[in-house]
């Protein structure tokens, strides 16, 4: 049987340093384990291809989160924000192996308007439109 972790936050500040995450990727790919890190937003897509061409058991999807435009910044995504999303996956159409991280979050204390809503459902469709 294989194992695929669909949903890796690979450049997570959890990982304390590079050093400690290519020891974890290395055993994955050592048992046979495959992992898809996830970019959540455009600051966080260099790191997560950067880490994901490493080995070849780890491969990227990129996104974006419906409440994170930025890495540790809780505000929801717009249509606006989805401009240049079509561009990197066109960039890096080759190598991508998912969409990740896009979604609707209507989180009451995130996303409190029904403004706010529409505005993600705008997003989130424009987003799926590129596969």
């Amino acid at each position: 049987m294989q194992l695929i972790d669909c949903h890796a936050h690979l450049s997570d500040n959890a990982f304390k340093s590079e050093q400690q995450l290519s020891s974890l990727l290395e055993q994955c790919c050592y048992a046979g384990i495959t992992i898809i890190g996830v970019g959540m937003c455009y600051d966080d897509f260099p790191e997560v291809i950067r880490i994901s061409s490493k080995l070849k058991n780890v491969g990227f999807g990129l996104g974006l989160h419906p409440i994170q435009k930025r890495v540790n910044d809780k505000v929801p995504l717009t249509l606006a924000d989805t401009l240049h999303f079509e561009e990197w996956l066109n960039k890096h159409h080759s190598s991508l192996i998912c969409l990740g991280e896009c979604g609707l979050d209507f989180s009451k204390w995130l996303c409190p308007t029904s403004v706010e809503r529409d505005q993600q459902r705008a997003a989130f469709s424009k987003q799926i439109s590129f596969i």
